[in-house]
């Protein structure tokens, strides 16, 4: 028997969340190394140390230091991948199969995320 085929596998882009600086603000959700109680969060309290208020402009031209930089690329494509395959199955003797087969996949436009604030390793 032969087979084969052939497909276009397409990520729709989608448009990053709303980030203003002071107006934005993300409250990480406290876990416990185990899962044992006492636990630090509970769904009763999921936030036991509060929820991060933002700033506003309350610090002025200074409201986003040190925060991560973010960059929206303004010529974002959709990310999409080519796949196919090609097989030959063949049934041996003593109730055995024998199948070759050949699968391939080719991706395009992947979105990278890359930090634009490291420190080098010099060592």
């Amino acid at each position: 028997m032969i087979r084969g085929g052939v497909g276009i596998l397409v990520d729709p882009i989608q448009l990053p969340t709303p980030n203003q600086p002071g107006f934005s603000q993300t409250t990480q959700f406290a876990t416990t190394a185990s899962f044992v109680p006492p636990f630090t969060a509970t769904l009763s309290d999921p936030f036991p140390g509060g929820i991060q208020q933002p700033s506003g402009s309350s610090k002025g031209a200074g409201t986003y230091l040190g925060q991560a930089i973010a960059f929206f690329n303004p010529r974002i494509r959709n990310p999409y991948a080519v796949r196919w395959e090609f097989s030959i199955q063949r049934q041996l003797p003593g109730q055995m199969v024998l199948e070759v087969a050949y699968i391939g996949n080719h991706a395009m436009h992947l979105p990278i995320n890359t930090n634009l604030n490291y420190i080098r390793d010099n060592s």
